[in-house]
């Protein structure tokens, strides 16, 4: 009994002095979501999506930022302006786990139940937008939006276990299990018995075994981790995923605020589908209330716009075609199409540019006329 008390103890203290790696696993493991930040593109926000910058109503989805930037082009006719739309977009819940000092939602918190309502929060997001337009009724506009993202398994790297098991966690356990073979083979090669691993020649020897003889050393989780984001990066841009969002435009005919009446409330809903390895296939909805005006047939009508839009490319580009149609409740324009050819691309690390071009009011000969937008985005989403 003395002998299986003194051999326990002596595993123990082993298992303390030689270090070795604690093999974690996504139900357990308390790293802060804060490690786990994606990589995809920017989306579009609600709040520069309601100013009506763009001839394409659909709401772009993604993951969310923690800060987010969009604008138009600075310069119009070979001078340099201030671009006439801009929004800032953040997000409260993911910026409170940087700065709060210590985590606060942990990657098997965010696998519980239980925390569902921190897990919306965490993938919500807010925006900022503003647009003075040109001409003699030139008007100015603001804009507050609201978005919340959602996933299943896939597409989210917080949700994706298998993928975690695989590329975070799986090294590290092969490590430990490797060093524990090593160890009972070199142990018995060198005739040990188990008490003997409270010498420190013994442990020593043992790590210089390993470090020289064999080249092994334990895994690093942080660079296990941000390896396994490059890689969910790179196969997991198009997953599907969801997003619904709201938006709130204000209009003033100058820039003082007191003068700011409503001019829309709008509403999207948008879900994109994975196709394959290159596709992705957006399928969206758009309910706008405008201000009532005097054209309008029914002035509790909506405006309802429907898109398609399909991405064909990779991490860093892609292609896109867009099919659109919108019920409006205004006499003059009942009906309006729009054909639209574009692509998005990163051009830095942080920056991507959205351009497209197409065809609108496609079910009127006499008004269809060509349309095209270019806007500039910029991203911050980096663990503290």
């Amino acid at each position: 009994m003395k002998k299986l008390l003194f051999i326990s103890i002596a595993m123990v203290s082993m298992v303390f002095r030689m270090q070795d790696v604690v093999a974690q696993n996504p139900e357990t493991d308390t790293t802060s979501v804060d490690r786990f930040l994606l990589d995809f593109t920017v989306p579009d926000m609600p709040a520069f999506k309601a100013l009506g910058t763009t001839p394409s109503e659909i709401l772009r989805p993604s993951d969310i930022k923690k800060f987010a930037v969009m604008l138009q082009p600075f310069v119009s006719n070979g001078q340099a302006i201030i671009p006439k739309s801009f929004a800032l977009e953040v997000a409260p819940f993911k910026l409170m786990e940087s700065y709060r000092g210590k985590p606060q939602l942990s990657i098997s918190d965010y696998a519980t139940k239980k925390k569902d309502f921190r897990r919306i929060l965490y993938a919500t997001s807010i925006s900022l937008g503003s647009l003075r337009t040109e001409g003699e009724d030139a008007i100015s506009k603001v804009s507050i939006g609201l978005r919340t993202s959602f996933t299943g398994k896939k597409g989210d790297i917080l949700k994706d276990t298998d993928f975690q098991n695989k590329y975070i966690y799986g090294p590290l356990q092969a490590y430990q299990k490797q060093r524990s073979d090593e160890q009972t083979n070199w142990m018995r090669l060198h005739n040990l018995r188990p008490s003997d691993l409270l010498s420190d020649s013994v442990i020593q020897a043992f790590e210089k075994h390993l470090e020289e003889d064999l080249h092994l050393s334990a895994p690093d989780k942080n660079q296990e981790i941000q390896k396994a984001i490059t890689r969910y990066n790179k196969e997991n841009w198009n997953a599907s995923r969801g997003e619904l969002a709201i938006a709130w435009v204000g209009q003033s005919p100058d820039s003082l605020i007191n003068n700011i009446t409503f001019g829309s409330f709008d509403v999207w809903g948008v879900w994109a589908i994975r196709v394959k390895s290159h596709g992705q296939l957006l399928l969206g909805t758009h309910l706008q209330r405008p201000k009532k005006a005097e054209a309008e047939i029914d002035a509790d009508a909506f405006n309802v716009t429907f898109n398609t839009r399909f991405y064909y490319g990779t991490t860093n580009f892609r292609f896109f075609g867009e099919l659109q149609y919108k019920n409006k409740n205004q006499v003059d324009e009942k009906k309006l199409g729009l054909v639209n050819l574009g692509s998005e691309f990163r051009v830095l690390k942080d920056f991507w540019i959205v351009l497209s071009g197409g065809v609108e009011n496609l079910f009127d000969d006499n008004k269809s006329r060509f349309v095209s937008s270019l806007d500039i985005r910029y991203s911050f989403n980096k663990p503290e």
